[in-house]
């Protein structure tokens, strides 16, 4: 209900304002961390400290029995509480972020999971807007995020995570120019060679072995 109010009463105005872009809708999704600062174990309501009785297992009572035990990676420490997780859009001319969406979840939940929930939520509360790109961190940086937006006609651009070392195939010699086009050991521009619907991905050949150098 409160998605919807603010759906209605912010978000909706914004868009017939044009303070955010109709057309061409760009959107980043991330989450934060929302500190509890209640206590984990709770407290006693119950007279065994008065008999003697330190080490009881009597029911207790908690601030937030929602709040749940999550991972902060920006502190590299866990923390007890919840994630808020927001969808903006960046505004050129006023050069701040508006918020479109905004969900609070477990703390448990991995941001992967909530990026998708956030978008399905976001499209089924906006069916009228079309998003074009959708800017996320490396902690969605998977294969099921990147089939779903294809099939959704969504852009995604996602940082490369960098605890996936295992599976580079190529040495760190080889770069890519501001055409995104890679360049061999032997500093040419490689030649493209079409795409790899089993892998998701692109294919580039030697210059030299294509007989295009």
């Amino acid at each position: 209900m409160l998605q919807n109010i603010f759906a209605k009463v912010a978000v909706e105005p914004s868009f017939n304002l044009n303070l955010i872009e109709k057309g061409n809708l760009s959107v980043a999704g991330d989450g934060t961390c929302v500190h509890c600062h209640s206590s984990y174990y709770g407290s006693k309501v119950c007279n065994c400290r008065e008999n003697g009785i330190y080490d009881c297992k009597c029911p207790r009572k908690l601030s937030d029995i929602d709040a749940t035990w999550g991972w902060d990676s920006y502190e590299t420490r866990w923390f007890y509480g919840h994630t808020l997780y927001a969808i903006s859009s960046y505004n050129k001319e006023y050069k701040l972020d508006l918020p479109l969406y905004l969900r609070f979840v477990e703390a448990s939940r991995h941001d992967s999971v909530t990026g998708i929930v956030a978008l399905a939520e976001f499209r089924e509360l906006f069916p009228q807007f079309k998003i074009s790109n959708y800017v996320l961190d490396s902690a969605n940086d998977n294969y099921s995020t990147y089939e779903l937006c294809l099939k959704w006609g969504i852009n995604l651009l996602i940082d490369l995570n960098s605890k996936n070392k295992g599976n580079l195939k190529y040495p760190a010699t080889l770069s890519i120019n501001e055409k995104g086009v890679p360049i061999c050991i032997g500093a040419h521009e490689m030649v493209y060679n079409g795409f790899e619907k089993s892998r998701s991905c692109i294919k580039w050949r030697c210059p030299l072995a294509c007989k295009k150098n």
